[in-house]
């Protein structure tokens, strides 16, 4: 539980992030990245008190990793759009 309010710090200090305006929609997409990461992952971690909804956070897992792949492209190409790669 002490990692679990360790994210949701994070998160917030993320979510308060003060981005320029050209910055908004990769930013919105990492925090539902984020946010649909801990989801799944809080489920795996509460998998013995629900192990039907463990199983439902496996079906999710690619289409997870398939949005980490879209949010990571995303980033890359607005840094890259400023010089920064």
């Amino acid at each position: 539980r002490a990692g679990n309010k360790k994210q949701q710090t994070d998160y917030q200090d993320y979510f308060n992030l003060k981005v320029p305006s050209d910055w908004v929609a990769p930013h919105k997409d990492i925090l539902n990245y984020f946010s649909s990461a801990n989801a799944v992952y809080q489920s795996f971690a509460s998998c013995s008190q629900d192990p039907v909804k463990a199983y439902m956070a496996t079906q999710a897992l690619p289409k997870l990793m398939t949005e980490g792949q879209i949010t990571q492209k995303a980033i890359t190409g607005e840094a890259k759009s400023i010089g920064l790669q």
